[in-house]
């Protein structure tokens, strides 16, 4: 569980001569740091909350995330337990694995963070803007909503566009779902389209390794054939059920 404990650990308004101004700390169930946050000015409020500017919360979970996750806004509304946050102008999340940024994020249990603002992300290799996202800092799980971006294989860039994209870092799995708009994704000489893509990477994401494709599935390709002259290979696919494979050089194969 996310904890109750709180201790506030220094108090200093001489922000200039301290360096870090107000510092709180949140202990989860089994008494381990949870959260250490710092900010320039802290006031309680009449319900149990602390309205903080200039906050750096900087959690450390004992989960799947890779080392600690900093979040850090302008403002900050922290619940006296340290465990509810809303953050508001100027929000970062960031982990060894991810950067997000939007203009507000809600923070629940210290695990679940979410916004209904429009967010940019970037994985280890994938990047984009979403509409939406809830990020669960305990499985290290990723979903954004009506999303659009890029990633790159072997130097190659793939667009994409969803109404959900989910990226699970610790499988390198990205998922793309149709919720009644646009799932597709779109290379130099390829486009697919389904309602569901699933797309495997390998190598810490520098490599694909394969892609299903459910329902509606279209698959167009055109490349050059490599002779010497303009002549194009063209593939056409529409399916139910479609897999692609990859070559080492990141062609499909």
């Amino acid at each position: 569980g996310g904890g109750n404990l709180v201790k506030q650990e220094k108090k200093s308004t001489n922000f200039k001569s301290e360096g870090s101004g107000m510092v709180y700390v949140g202990f989860n169930n089994k008494n381990e740091k949870a959260v250490k946050i710092t900010c320039t000015r802290s006031e309680e409020t009449k319900d149990n909350k602390i309205v903080m500017d200039q906050i750096v919360a900087r959690f450390f979970p004992k989960s799947r995330m890779k080392g600690e996750v900093v979040i850090s806004g302008d403002k900050g509304i922290v619940e006296n337990n340290l465990i509810n946050f809303e953050i508001d102008g100027n929000c970062r999340i960031k982990s060894k694995d991810f950067l997000i940024k939007s203009s507000y994020f809600k923070l629940k249990d210290r695990f679940f963070m979410e916004s209904n603002r429009q967010v940019s992300y970037q994985t280890q290799n994938i990047e984009g803007i979403s509409e939406r996202m809830v990020v669960n800092m305990e499985t290290n799980i990723l979903d954004f909503f009506t999303a659009s971006g890029i990633y790159k294989v072997n130097k190659k860039i793939v667009h994409y566009i969803s109404d959900f994209l989910q990226v699970q870092d610790k499988k390198q799995l990205m998922t793309l779902r149709n919720q009644g708009k646009k799932n597709q994704i779109k290379g130099e000489d390829f486009f697919l389209k389904g309602d569901l893509i699933l797309t495997q990477f390998g190598e810490n994401y520098k490599t694909q390794i394969h892609t299903f494709t459910h329902n509606r599935c279209h698959f167009y390709m055109e490349k050059k054939i490599d002779d010497g002259s303009d002549a194009l290979k063209r593939r056409e696919i529409r399916a139910n059920i479609l897999e692609l494979y990859y070559t080492d050089g990141g062609d499909i194969d």
